[in-house]
């Protein structure tokens, strides 16, 4: 009556469930007793009431359970999977397009640095006086020695402005303009470019001869401005 009830089917007293069995025999809950071994009214494995037992039922609920845990387990790993996928490739595509602005920007200024330089050359090769004859009256042969150790030379006349010295080495030797001095020893005296002055009229040009690069041959180095 218990297991009717829990089961929520009609109560069926014992008398109903009667096994036929091999021999005969009564059959109480489903096992035959007397002549043969046969499970509900004929021996032949059926439930009576054509219901389980409480015992596989349950098991059933539990098996049941542990398969649908296991399939939503299944799920939320493969969504956290597919979130984590997709948190990365979002960080990456964020890196890259960082780096790709980067890489342009670095471009676009080292463009610029090269179309300046370039223009800086052009200037300084335009705004350099051709040069004298050996030999030539006024005619002052100059020595500069380079930061590498190199020594190159031109010839300038006393006349020439002093700039046409900054002009040569910009033009030929590819120095940055306002980034060095010429410096001469014994005594000591330094030579500045006074090229963007003199352009913005904010000075007049100063000639060789003025500063007093006058004789013959002179030596000069270059010295970085820090």
């Amino acid at each position: 009556m218990l297991e009717a009830a829990m089961l929520g089917i009609p109560y069926e007293p014992p008398a109903h469930r009667v096994g036929g069995g091999g021999g005969g025999g009564l059959g109480i809950n489903g096992v035959g007793i007397g002549g043969g071994s046969g499970y509900g009214s004929g021996g032949g494995g059926e439930w009576d009431n054509g219901m389980p037992p409480l015992a596989e039922v349950a098991e059933g609920r539990f098996l049941r359970n542990e398969q649908d845990y296991a399939y939503e387990e299944s799920l939320r790993l493969d969504r956290a999977k597919e979130a984590a996928a997709r948190a990365k490739r979002e960080v990456e595509e964020l890196v890259a397009a960082e780096a790709a602005v980067k890489a342009a920007e670095e471009a676009a200024a080292a463009s610029k640095a090269t179309a300046e330089r370039d223009a800086a050359i052009a200037a300084a090769a335009n705004a350099l006086p051709n040069e004298p004859p050996v030999g030539g009256d006024g005619v002052v042969d100059i020595a500069i020695r380079l930061p590498d150790g190199r020594r190159v030379r031109r010839r300038f006349h006393r006349s020439h402005p002093l700039r046409a010295i900054f002009a040569f080495l910009v033009s030929a030797e590819h120095l940055e303009p306002g980034s060095y001095r010429l410096v001469s020893q014994l005594p000591r005296r330094v030579f500045e470019d006074n090229t963007a002055e003199v352009e913005a009229g904010a000075a007049a040009p100063t000639t060789l001869e003025a500063v007093g690069l006058t004789a013959k041959q002179e030596a000069l180095f270059v010295e970085m401005v820090v």
